[in-house]
């Protein structure tokens, strides 16, 4: 049987019998119903008496504040917003980057020719799957740039505006599936560039850059699901068709078998330029700094740890 929903008079009852005692009840129990249970109390781990044993078992800390709650809780939602904004850079300009490359080197309409594709029922799934998709969500948003094309150039979308209307995750599926003389190509029109912070080719493979970017579109959507992110582990699998060099091995531990919120920033220096990488780490700096503020020790320590864990 599955458990009943509690109200937050119940909820706070289950904190007092895990040793936490609000100071101020009724606003507490305000935010638990602002916010949630589970959501609330994903933040724990730092103040559970069984911290070093690294496990989310045992009781809070005696004489635990709820500020700790509100603090941790501003302090993930400005490192999400801080990662949200660098992602939606990467992901303007590598699908710009690509629009400027298939115009320059294939065509304009160059997903309509399966030979572009490493196979042809990767072109198949693309064209269903993906084209098609487009076009009659397009068209039952009454979407002007689709309705445009489907009238006057018998629904063929440039690729600049097939990009603007993929997802990241279509886009990348897309790239990826491209034939590998193309994603060869591509890796050195697009992503190597003396801007970067890293210089991806000095790094690894086309392959492997590709699927970086998933790492990058993994973290976005779980952001845009409101999911919690400072103490997260975003699972990144190594397999035999992934080429990376030992020197990017240094900068993050990809062995591991996931990225944390550190690795993450890394991953983003391959994708952005240098000055942009450095007001990243710059921005980040500065939220460390006022949680340290707001946040006593050991809590604020813990909570480091776990961010590079």
């Amino acid at each position: 049987r599955l458990k009943e929903v509690k109200d937050s008079t119940e909820m706070i009852a289950i904190l007092n019998g895990h040793n936490f005692f609000p100071k101020n009840e009724p606003l507490f129990r305000n935010y638990l119903e602002e916010n949630g249970y589970y959501f609330t109390t994903g933040y724990r781990r730092p103040v559970l008496d069984s911290f070093s044993a690294k496990s989310w078992s045992g009781r809070y800390e005696t004489g635990l504040s709820e500020n700790f709650f509100y603090e941790i809780a501003e302090f993930d939602k400005k490192l999400s917003i801080l990662l949200l904004k660098y992602s939606n850079i990467i992901e303007r300009r590598i699908k710009t980057r690509t629009a400027f490359f298939v115009y320059k080197q294939l065509s304009e309409s160059f997903y309509l020719d399966c030979q572009n594709f490493s196979s042809y029922e990767r072109w198949v799934e693309f064209i269903n799957k993906i084209y098609l998709e487009v076009l009659r969500d397009g068209l039952k948003n009454n979407n002007p740039v689709i309705h445009h094309h489907i009238l006057k150039y018998n629904q063929i979308l440039p690729a600049w505006a097939l990009f603007e209307h993929l997802s990241f995750g279509q886009f990348i599926k897309l790239i990826t599936n491209l034939n590998v003389q193309h994603k060869v190509n591509l890796l050195k029109d697009v992503y190597v560039s003396s801007k970067t912070h890293y210089d991806v080719k000095s790094y690894m493979s086309n392959a492997s850059a590709h699927r970086l970017l998933d790492a990058v579109c993994h973290i976005r959507n779980r952001i845009a699901h409101l999911g919690r992110i400072y103490d997260w582990k975003f699972v990144f699998l190594i397999n035999s068709s992934l080429t990376i060099q030992s020197s990017f091995l240094s900068v993050v531990d990809l062995n591991k078998g996931y990225l944390n919120i550190v690795d993450i920033m890394e991953v983003f220096g391959l994708f952005i330029p240098k000055v942009e990488y450095i007001q990243m780490k710059s921005e980040y700096s500065i939220l460390l700094d006022r949680l340290s503020n707001s946040i006593q020790e050991p809590y604020y320590s813990r909570i480091k740890m776990l961010i590079c864990e």
